[in-house]
């Protein structure tokens, strides 16, 4: 059994109720977080999932993570997940390829509303959804520095009186200790170059537990049977024994605890739940204060639950028969079997020729799994499909100016009637009235293996002075403080494309390695940006 903190009080809630569930602006940042959180184009089962050269990259998501944080200074307000682990790779206390993976991961979903150190705090919420473990709050907000802090990761060397000071440094009590490194040592294991000392047969790993790609209490089971050949507990070398040393600084209450039969632990004085669910329920807790951990000035959001109603993805086409096709996703949370949702749109120009009947699509259920993209978010699949996917696919006349967008939700579920998703009474609006915007069919038929030229459609009677293009660049080698290399294209006239009625068609070369990009035009001297940290549907699986 998982333990999921606040989404089954949240979705409990939401069945009775609309007015708990979080609203987030379309395109803001924490639409971002929610679309990553829940959809996750990225960070997607089969990325945390898969093994590279014997290491498992959910453990090396939740060991960057601890790295990066553990030269924090709580009670001085320092340090924290701010991604100065960057810049101390070269340190003895940071040895590893997998670190450099890690963040190497995390640059490919780089955008401005999601810096590096959002990324690899909400790599931990991934890497233990998908592994089997608790589904752990994650919230946004985290400062990206631009150097090293101070020393700080503990080494398996050193004395348990260093690590219990180092732990306390970073906020943490010894017990809180045992169960942060029993958690985190769920995953993973040692391997040779990175610890010799440990592990000095070239090329080999030894695991921390029999399970280790899969989160759960063996770690602890393991070490208390005495089965255990976790290297932190039995290497050989007594002085590289540190997990040893920790679990048994309390004389393994702690480590008892989480094994303990339920009328036992009633009887006992041990602070935590007992048993496997028990071990989940403290891992959430330890690990969401190991991610929550930033300098005393910076403020994180909160919680980013699931959106109760949002527009997952607009794509758009110039057809040759004066029309523009619109391709959209809604997701809608906790469905009942029967709703329906519908689209409709205003005609800035004609605005009574738009009624409900000519100015509307309803829209096909998709499925209670994300359909497009085709990846599945961790965190999406841990709370049960409590989404509900619509997408349309309709025409307009392209002399039609829509304004803004909108929808009404008919569910059983809604007490209430109708539900509006119209983005806080502000409409789902395109900033250009699509007088520029991506084509997306013109643009995914000229992906090559080796070349990607992004097409945009341009309305002849309103031509902008200049079209650019802003993309995250993942082609090229790491930087060495492991950003995303961005790069800028501007848009020309392509004679080689046919124009429709009422559209033209501009290009600019993009590199095939790219992750997010962002769209803006120039108009009578003010830059307006059109689509935001958006994604092409059939690129999404780039890892």
């Amino acid at each position: 059994m998982r333990f999921f903190l606040f989404l089954p009080f949240l979705l409990l809630r939401a069945q009775t109720s609309l007015a708990i569930v979080p609203f987030y602006p379309w395109l803001s940042s924490l639409w971002h977080y929610e679309d990553l959180l829940y959809l996750s184009p990225y960070f997607n089962t089969a990325k945390t999932n898969r093994t590279v050269n014997g290491s498992v990259i959910a453990a090396e998501w939740v060991r960057v993570a601890y790295h990066d944080m553990a030269n924090a200074n709580v009670g001085a307000g320092t340090g924290g997940i701010d991604m100065s682990i960057a810049f101390e790779l070269d340190r003895p206390e940071n040895p590893g390829q997998g670190l450099k993976d890690a963040l190497n991961d995390f640059r490919t979903i780089y955008s401005p509303n999601v810096n590096m150190a959002d990324s690899i705090a909400m790599g931990v919420v991934f890497a233990l959804a998908s592994s089997g473990g608790p589904l752990i709050p994650f919230r946004g907000g985290r400062i990206q520095v631009n150097s090293a802090g101070p020393l700080g990761v503990p080494q398996p060397q050193e004395s348990l009186e260093s690590h219990i000071e180092a732990f306390r440094r970073q906020g943490f009590s010894t017990t809180e200790m045992i169960q942060l490194v029993a958690c985190g040592h769920s995953l993973g294991g040692v391997r040779n170059p990175d610890f010799v000392n440990m592990v000095p047969e070239d090329g080999v790993h030894k695991f921390f537990d029999s399970s280790q790609a899969t989160f759960d209490n063996n770690v602890i089971t393991e070490y208390l049977d005495s089965t255990t050949q976790n290297p932190l507990a039995v290497t050989q070398n007594a002085t590289f024994r540190s997990d040893l040393r920790i679990f048994n600084s309390d004389g393994n209450k702690t480590m008892q605890a989480y094994v303990l039969p339920l009328f036992l632990y009633l009887r006992s004085d041990f602070s935590s739940l007992a048993n496997p669910d028990a071990f989940a329920s403290t891992c959430a807790t330890v690990m969401e204060k190991m991610i929550n951990t930033v300098p005393s000035g910076v403020k994180l959001t909160e919680p980013v639950e699931p959106a109760q109603f949002t527009v997952a993805r607009m794509f758009l086409t110039a057809q040759a028969a004066n029309q523009t096709q619109i391709s959209v996703t809604t997701r809608w949370l906790n469905p009942s079997s029967n709703n329906k949702v519908t689209i409709f749109w205003s005609d800035k120009l004609h605005p009574s020729n738009c009624s409900r009947e000519i100015c509307s699509a309803t829209a096909k259920t998709m499925s209670d799994q994300p359909v497009e993209p085709v990846s599945f978010a961790p965190s999406m699949l841990a709370i049960i499909n409590p989404h509900r996917f619509h997408k349309f696919v309709f025409s307009i006349s392209s002399t039609v100016v829509p304004d803004k967008f909108w929808f009404e939700v008919e569910d059983s579920a809604v007490k209430s009637g109708l539900f509006i998703g119209d983005n806080g009474g502000q409409g789902f609006t395109r900033a250009d009235n699509l007088d520029v915007f991506l084509d997306t069919v013109r643009t995914t038929e000229a992906t090559t293996d080796s070349s990607l030229k992004f097409v945009v459609a341009v309305r002849k009677s309103n031509r902008p002075s200049k079209i650019s293009i802003e993309y995250v660049d993942i082609s090229a080698d790491a930087a060495p403080d492991f950003n995303p290399n961005i790069g800028t294209k501007d848009f020309s006239l392509d004679s080689s494309i046919a124009p429709t009625f009422e559209y033209e068609f501009w290009t600019a070369p993009v590199p095939v390695l790219f992750s997010t990009y962002t769209l803006s035009v120039v108009r009578d001297g003010k830059s307006i940006i059109l689509d935001e940290n958006q994604i092409l549907a059939d690129r999404v699986n780039i890892l």
